[in-house]
């Protein structure tokens, strides 16, 4: 099978294919991550959401697809095999079991010690520079699809990514570390 993300694929031909390979009793596992989050203990954490959030809340709202939509939002409205006429038998609703981590920013892992919040737990550890983090969100779809339509503009101080860069950098410098995570969404259901 294919790996790709749920929110792209034809979801009836998905779902009866992983039906296919699963045995009764199987667990199919869907997972996506979705917008990035600033870790609420970084200095200026919540001007620095602002900033993040208007990237793709405000700028790059129009060029957001449906697929995107589902992605940002946990899956929380992806259509289930029950959902679709075609493979409403195949798994088994009451299985269906929904874990989310570090949703909508808020860490997981419990406060530390001192009272603080807790890592991210999918935080890879490395916190990365503003540019880094430029550098990644470049390739994001929305902001393809936005310098697409926008070729004139794109790579210039009018691009969206330029505008969240410099917002960036006059929060934390051209040095400053941001750290950041995504958060995501796990979906398990059987085979019926």
């Amino acid at each position: 099978m294919d790996k790709k993300a749920a929110h792209w694929l034809d979801l009836p031909a998905f779902y009866a294919s992983a039906a296919k390979i699963l045995k009764p009793g199987g667990t199919l596992a869907i997972w996506t991550c979705s917008s990035q989050y600033v870790h609420p203990s970084t200095p200026k954490a919540r001007e620095i959401q602002d900033a993040l959030s208007d990237l793709e809340d405000g700028m790059l709202a129009p060029f957001q697809t449906p697929g995107n939509a589902l992605s940002r939002n946990a899956y929380r409205n992806l259509a289930l095999p029950w959902d679709l006429a075609s493979t409403k038998d195949l798994f088994e609703q009451s299985s269906l079991e929904r874990k989310d981590w570090d949703l909508n920013g808020v860490p997981s892992a419990p406060p530390l010690a001192d009272g603080s919040p807790g890592p991210f737990l999918f935080d890879s550890g490395k916190p990365s520079t503003v540019q880094q983090f430029v550098d990644a969100v470049g390739s994001a779809s929305m902001v393809i699809r936005w310098r697409e339509a926008n070729s004139q503009k794109a790579h210039t101080e009018e691009d969206p990514v330029s505008i969240t860069s410099r917002r960036l950098r006059a929060l934390v410098g051209d040095n400053g570390i941001l750290s950041t995570s995504p958060s995501l969404s796990l979906l398990l259901m059987r085979r019926s």
